[in-house]
């Protein structure tokens, strides 16, 4: 940043009136990732919330590429870094090990992903018992980046693909080593088994109502989903899977933090109303309870 010469406090003024302005730009144009690269940037040192943004910007309508390199130095700070030590106070201790797992993914580099899916996991099972209000917003962002990373980080022949949209290449016809590996299905599998994980951990925790926004993130990717592999089945009624959405009305009236954290990406322009946010001239600022 410009500041970065200058005072510390001065920097973080500067930081923090950044941030607020591209949050607004946010709410003005929802499905434009090169926003959330921006915020993704101004969100150090909190290393969660810079890896959700990273990908929010590569999974929204309009994803923002030049995020598929600067992403990389996330991972390349994690992983320089001592074991268990993320360097700050501002993100939970697991945050490395689940960072490190998403580097292995991103860059198809196996080598710590499963050592990292073990860290990862047994720090989110104790964070989410001990801090389980904190978990409601991070987990948001855990189980975005998880479903972004099923989704190939946003490469539209893992989105395709994934959805039912388009069949398999010959092997042939393979490009490049991400293809390579979604085609024989070992991409597609390290995702699940992050993804998986993670929510099995979350939902060992069914009494504690803190757990569910995450789970209406997932439920919201399924039904996604299913509405893609079921196109053209005449026996398919889209109402059965309305049930657990909001009316209109109640989320022009009423959004909660989710909605805004949702909001863009390629797999829920469905579920949000046209226009929903963009009219809203401020980033509402909201104190998370297990209501949302």
């Amino acid at each position: 940043m410009a500041t970065e010469e200058e005072s510390l406090q001065d920097r973080e003024v500067w930081t923090e009136n950044a941030r607020n302005w591209y949050q607004k730009v946010a709410l003005k144009r929802i499905i434009e990732g090169r926003t959330y690269h921006h915020l993704a940037i101004l969100a150090c040192p909190n290393v969660l919330q810079q890896l959700f943004y990273f990908t929010k910007s590569l999974s929204v309508t309009k994803p923002y590429p030049p995020a598929r390199e600067r992403i990389l130095t996330l991972f390349n700070r994690m992983l320089n870094l001592p074991d268990g030590n993320t360097s700050s106070d501002k993100h939970p201790y697991f945050a490395q090990a689940f960072i490190l797992a998403h580097g292995s993914l991103f860059t198809h580099e196996p080598v710590q992903f499963q050592s990292s899916i073990k860290t990862f996991l047994e720090g989110l099972d104790r964070f989410i018992e001990g801090t389980p209000s904190e978990f409601m917003r991070t987990g948001i962002y855990i189980n975005i980046a998880n479903y972004v990373a099923m989704l190939g980080y946003g490469r539209d022949e893992a989105k395709n693909q994934l959805m039912g949209m388009m069949p398999p290449k010959s092997s042939a016809s393979r490009t490049n080593k991400f293809e390579s590996l979604f085609e024989s299905g070992i991409y597609l599998q390290r995702a699940r088994i992050l993804s998986i994980a993670a929510l099995k951990t979350v939902l060992a925790k069914i009494n504690d109502p803190n757990i569910l926004p995450y789970i209406h993130v997932t439920l919201e990717l399924l039904a996604t989903l299913l509405q893609a592999l079921l196109v053209g089945n005449e026996n398919y009624n889209r109402d059965d899977l309305s049930d657990f959405r909001l009316r209109r009305e109640d989320l022009w009236q009423n959004p909660f933090p989710k909605h805004y954290t949702m909001s863009g990406l390629c797999w829920t322009s469905a579920y949000f109303p046209e226009g929903f946010l963009s009219g809203r001239s401020t980033w509402r600022r909201f104190t998370m309870s297990a209501k949302t």
